[in-house]
């Protein structure tokens, strides 16, 4: 059954504005009706996997949540400023790789913090990141490379240690 738009959604919002964002509802992005890579475009699945992969404490919720919420907030702002030119934040959380980075790709245990902390900054920083490339930079999906700028930046996050049990300041 091919009753979806074939156009790429990101593309879409780009080049054509956000007029052209009305034609994907948020339920066909969910359900992956919309054309893009293998893996990205079925966003339900994604938020399982997610969702077990947390439950079972194989990533963490912080940076999933805070990359998220980064996205939503940022994508906010933006579609506020101006809502004749910049997709709403529902739109920037179910395309392009947004989920796959926020679950997959951001909690990654080589390159991402370890205290609570900066895991908020890291997945925050991405998730903004991610919306400013999407709407002022060249690319038309951010979030790859959001993440390894967050990756570069990491080592200086993971500076920020809780004060240690018993130690007067």
């Amino acid at each position: 059954d091919m009753n979806f738009n074939m156009v790429y959604p990101l593309w879409a919002a780009k080049y054509f504005g956000p007029d052209a964002v009305a034609s994907f509802s948020p339920a066909a992005l969910l359900l992956g009706k919309q054309a893009g890579a293998i893996g990205a475009t079925f966003g339900l699945g994604i938020i399982i996997a997610g969702i077990y992969l947390v439950a079972r404490g194989f990533i963490r919720w912080e940076v999933v949540l805070s990359f998220l919420a980064g996205v939503f907030v940022t994508a906010l702002v933006f579609n506020i400023s101006d809502s004749n030119a910049y997709a709403g934040p529902l739109f920037h959380l179910l395309t392009g790789y947004t989920l796959i980075g926020a679950v997959f790709l951001a909690t990654e245990d080589s390159s991402s913090p370890v205290n609570f902390l900066p895991m908020l900054i890291y997945g925050a920083g991405g998730g903004v990141l991610t919306v400013l490339i999407r709407n002022i930079g060249v690319y038309v999906d951010g979030v790859v490379f959001a993440i390894l700028v967050m990756n570069i930046i990491n080592p200086l996050i993971d500076r920020i240690r809780p004060k240690a049990m018993g130690k007067v300041a």
